[in-house]
């Protein structure tokens, strides 16, 4: 759900796209399209975040004008996402990988990419990541 509580973010994996349903009416409005298969989003104040599994991307869009602004490339198979804290930092699973990425969210790149072991799919709230970051 947007930050105002007014739009709630869907990602339609087999239709590579995203809609936006405005929570009091319950209507759709808003599609967008992404990258192929969409499968987790998340959202700061400004965009929504969308990790597309089958394209190896994370897409950015914006919320308000409703269209992407761009596509970050990441390692394959792209699932859960997950912010850090202080909202520098996308950390973004990859299962076929066993990786997981970091995107700095001022580059809007990938700056670390972390070896975790067997199909990460999900992520949970990173309390220490400036230690984590640059790290190998």
């Amino acid at each position: 759900m947007a930050p105002d509580g007014k739009l709630v973010w869907v990602a339609l994996l087999h239709l590579d796209t995203v809609v936006a349903v405005d929570a009091a009416t319950r209507k759709v409005v808003a599609e967008v399209k992404v990258g192929a298969e969409p499968y987790y989003l998340v959202l700061d104040s400004r965009y929504v975040w969308v990790s597309n599994q089958a394209s190896d991307s994370v897409s950015l869009i914006d919320a308000a004008k409703r269209k992407v602004v761009t596509s970050i490339p990441v390692g394959q198979e792209p699932h859960g996402l997950a912010f850090t804290p202080d909202g520098r930092y996308l950390w973004v699973a990859h299962r076929r990988q066993g990786m997981v990425s970091i995107i700095s969210v001022e580059k809007r790149a990938v700056v670390a990419e972390v070896k975790v072991g067997k199909r990460p799919h999900k992520l949970g709230i990173v309390l220490r990541a400036k230690e984590a970051v640059g790290k190998k």
